[in-house]
Order: structure tokens, then C-alpha cells, then sequence
């Protein structure tokens, strides 16, 4: 019990790590639509073409860059929980309760 709960402070913790520049993915979409509208439609000029591939880009870079932000305590904290070992015996109820749907 111990560790479990040693487990989940950990993980909370953690939290406001992965909370940090986090792309802003309802603008990302905006711009995705209007891509998708342009190469569809094929009726935007050559310059809105190249402003949105260069927007696209940009956004290539953010999530590119946020993929690797957290990487590092990530692998910190995965090598903290295998320190624990297994969990202890008598966890059934908090496993039901944890794989319960929401």
C-alpha cells in the first residue's frame, strides 16, 4: 500500500510538468481546416499556399519540440515506479476501482 501511494505521489507531482507548453491545439485545427479547405478547393493563390505551408511548418516545429518537452522526467519517473517493485498483494479493490469505466 505504501508504495502505491508513493506511486501516485509521484505521479502527482509530476503534473504540472506536463501541463507546460502545451500546443494550442484548437488553433492548430483552425489552421488544419483551412490547409485541407485550400488544397481541396485549389482555388487559393500561390502566396496563400506558401503562407499556409509556412504556418503548417510552424506548427510542425511546436509539436516536434513539445513531443520531447517532458521526456526526461517521464524516464524519471518510469525508473521510480520499477524501483517499487510489484504491487502488494490485496490490491484487488483499488485495481476494480481504478479499471472502472468512468
Amino acid at each position: 500500500m505504501t508504495r502505491a501511494l508513493a506511486a501516485l505521489l509521484c505521479l502527482w507531482l509530476a503534473l504540472p510538468a506536463f501541463a507546460q507548453d502545451v500546443p494550442d491545439y484548437e488553433e492548430w485545427e483552425r489552421v488544419a481546416v483551412r490547409a485541407e479547405n485550400a488544397v481541396a478547393t485549389a482555388r487559393a493563390s500561390e502566396r496563400a499556399f506558401e503562407t499556409l505551408r509556412a504556418e503548417v511548418d510552424g506548427w510542425r516545429a511546436e509539436f516536434l519540440a513539445a513531443q520531447d518537452t517532458n521526456a526526461a522526467r517521464l524516464e524519471t519517473l518510469r525508473t521510480q515506479i520499477e524501483a517499487l517493485g510489484p504491487a502488494p498483494e490485496g490490491l484487488e479493490r483499488f485495481e476494480t476501482i481504478a479499471n472502472a469505466p468512468p
